[in-house]
């Protein structure tokens, strides 16, 4: 990545080195948790280097969004081909190109693509031609700040595809809303549930919190906290809606109502991290998990069947740095529970003869590990 886009590019200030060398920590923004709080232990090591080993800045990060545009006009620096730009720009399923997201219209198009590990919130938006912004922030509620200040620079440059309108509340009776109630698939393992409370619609994403929507008519509602939309198309029927449209950022992504067996499935597993969450409680398994994990990377035979196939790409693919890691620091002494993060994590720190780690551990309801990181601990 260095030799090949990073050095190219310009972007002096980034790295995939993972984790983050000693001498450059002093660089990196502390992340902080939805509460305020450090993230324990500071910023995560992801086994996911593609999409969560990038460390940057927003100037450097911006210098990439440069490059695509030179790219389109025929002025790379060899990053890209003209070609090869456009392909990477070309809409597909949901308005996404090749791993960024596209939108506007065809006299003025953009790319944009958001990124989030805990304790940080980060957006960029740029247009095929001219104008772009970069904005980053280190907390896991700076993505409420970062869309406001995307919303400012939209309205003082004039892109409407981000500049702020003037929505008028409506009221809508309790029998219509009760019609949306009902969990809805975003994306595989991504869910949106629509509540009702009080004659209220609430939302909630997969690891987030609850919104409030406001109707501004009987079928299109809008959050206050982030610039969005959430339409329920019209039906044949007048029963349960059976999608709904999120319109966010120019774009639209839809998602089907899920049954009642599948939805049940979400919500009760909602309830029961709500419940661990408060009691900071590990779910059943966890350690058990997080023990065995660390004796197969220690022998170098991970039990795959065991892992989500994200979780076990990833694996497969650093496995000898993750075995040269554990057998490096000696026999085990401890595991010992921290607590539960607000992503569903538990975490638990091991210690060694030789130093200690932090484990974040997130068991999907089949019992395999969905997602695990692992970092020192302080």
């Amino acid at each position: 990545m260095h030799d090949v886009v990073l050095g190219p590019i310009g972007m002096s200030r980034s790295t995939y080195e993972q984790p983050l060398p000693q001498n450059r920590m002093a660089e990196a923004a502390m992340p902080y948790q939805q509460d305020g709080q450090a993230v324990p232990g500071g910023p995560h090591v992801y086994p996911e280097m593609a999409p969560a080993g990038l460390w940057t800045t927003p100037s450097d990060l911006a210098r990439f969004a440069i490059e695509v545009q030179k790219a389109l006009a025929g002025k790379s620096n060899g990053v890209l081909s003209i070609a090869m730009a456009r392909e990477m720009l070309k809409p597909g399923k949901n308005q996404w190109g090749l791993g960024i997201g596209t939108g506007g219209s065809g006299e003025h198009p953009y790319f944009t693509h958001g990124g989030a590990n805990e304790g940080f919130q980060c957006n960029l938006v740029a247009y095929n031609v001219g104008d772009g912004v970069v904005i980053m922030t280190n907390s896991d509620r700076g993505g409420q700040l970062a869309a406001e200040i995307l919303r400012t620079i939209a309205h003082e440059y004039n892109w409407p595809d981000f500049a702020p309108h003037e929505r008028k509340e409506i009221t809508v009776s309790s029998d219509t809303l009760a019609r949306y109630v009902g969990v809805y698939a975003m994306a595989p393992g991504v869910t949106m549930t629509i509540t009702l409370a009080a004659g209220q619609l609430i939302s909630q994403m997969s690891g987030q919190g609850k919104v409030p929507l406001f109707a501004e008519s009987e079928r299109m509602f809008f959050p206050k906290v982030v610039d969005a939309e959430i339409e329920f198309p019209e039906d044949d029927a007048r029963g349960p809606a059976s999608r709904l449209v999120l319109h966010q950022n120019g774009r639209d992504m839809m998602a089907k109502r899920l049954d009642d067996a599948e939805a049940k499935k979400v919500t009760d597993a909602a309830a029961a991290f709500d419940k661990r969450f408060k009691s900071q409680t590990a779910a059943p398994g966890s350690e058990a998990a997080v023990r065995r994990m660390i004796e197969e990377l220690r022998l170098g035979k991970p039990n795959y069947d065991l892992l989500s196939p994200g979780l076990a790409s990833a694996t497969r693919e650093q496995l000898p740095q993750l075995q040269a890691m554990i057998t490096g620091m000696g026999a085990l002494q401890s595991v010992t529970f921290k607590g539960v993060g607000p992503g569903g994590a538990d975490i638990y720190q091991i210690k060694f003869e030789k130093g200690s780690l932090d484990y974040r551990i997130w068991l999907g309801p089949d019992g395999k590990t969905e997602s695990a990181n692992v970092r020192p601990s302080e």
